[in-house]
């Protein structure tokens, strides 16, 4: 039986609009807005509104199929008389594109269209619209059947073959059974040979470990060895001393001894303060000689105290000098 044609709304076809997958979407949704606008006598909208439904880049046929048809159901749901439901009816038969569509909004279009007929007592449209209906929910079923039969028949192979490979690996479990005992009864051998070795190789290891500790602990090679260092170093410093004795004769060697008693005289002063000064500048020299190899403080500090050794020797030698000098004059 018919139902009431309130049932149906042009906000709920509207909202089905995303089923169509329409390129231009958000056109179409801009039209069907200014089709509320210009029902209700707002023409601010007309121009943009005939140009945009002329523009062939923005709206494809189909599209403007759909806004027409849009723009016919507010009018007619603004207005609903005779003359706005014939409008209705002869925009639907323009409609190719979405009376020809399996989608949800072509069923809800020939839900609303379907009421209306049967409301004004156009039976034959309303009779050719419950066809079109039954049609599409036929062919929705066929393809829900196809699929469930597609689906059971997938699920039958996929059952078959777990059977199958059951059969053939319970078959192949059975004649392995004895193989697999041996290979069990060697696998069990070779693990327990495998830990024995790994016992052996484990108690040498530790054998080793304590030997090399040992070997560590004992300190008697090092003191040995350090003892060793110790004489050869001593041995070495003994050595270049003797050396050196040997090549640079003894300082006191090149420097006559002052003469004692009254009988020295300036000239003997004189050169006995040559000789001394003589055997500073040599000693000077051997620490110019030597000074990459000792540090710079001891360096400095043999300059320092040769240098004021020098000062010392020929202050005190010229003042013997002078004492001498005074006491022939004096005489």
């Amino acid at each position: 039986m018919p139902q009431e044609s309130n049932q149906y709304s042009l906000e709920s076809l509207r909202s089905l609009n995303p089923d169509l997958n329409l390129p231009n979407a958000n056109n179409v949704i801009k039209l069907c807005n200014w089709n509320d606008s210009l029902a209700k006598g707002n023409m601010q909208w007309r121009a943009p509104y005939d140009s945009l439904m002329q523009d062939s880049l923005s709206l494809v046929q189909m599209e403007r199929e759909l806004v027409r048809m849009d723009a016919a159901l507010v009018q007619y749901f603004l207005n609903p008389t005779i003359l706005n439901y014939f409008k209705v009816k002869a925009q639907f038969s323009m409609s190719k594109g979405p009376i020809d569509s399996m989608s949800a909004y072509t069923k809800e279009l020939h839900a609303i269209l379907r009421e209306l007929a049967v409301e004004y007592s156009d039976y034959p449209l309303a009779y050719s619209l419950q066809n079109r209906l039954h049609a599409i929910e036929f062919s929705e079923w066929m393809e829900a059947d196809r699929l469930q039969a597609a689906e059971f028949d997938s699920l039958q192979q996929v059952i078959e073959k777990v059977e199958n490979n059951s059969m053939e690996e319970l078959v192949f479990s059975r004649n392995q059974t004895m193989q697999w005992h041996i290979i069990a009864v060697i696998g069990i051998g070779a693990v327990i040979i495998l830990i024995s070795l790994l016992l052996i190789f484990r108690l040498r290891w530790k054998r080793q470990i304590i030997q090399l500790t040992d070997k560590v602990n004992d300190k008697s090679e090092e003191e040995t060895l350090v003892q060793k260092l110790e004489q050869a170093r001593r041995e070495i410093s003994e050595l270049r001393v003797v050396a050196k004795k040997k090549v640079e004769p003894a300082l006191s060697d090149a420097i006559s001894p002052l003469p004692a008693g009254a009988s020295v005289s300036a000239t003997e002063i004189a050169q006995w303060n040559d000789q001394i000064q003589q055997a500073l500048v040599k000693i000077k020299s051997h620490c110019e000689a030597g000074k990459s190899t000792m540090g710079v403080p001891t360096y400095m500090s043999i300059l320092n105290d040769t240098g004021r050794l020098s000062s010392l020797v020929q202050q005190k030698s010229e003042e013997l000098i002078a004492l001498l000098n005074a006491k022939k004059d004096t005489k």
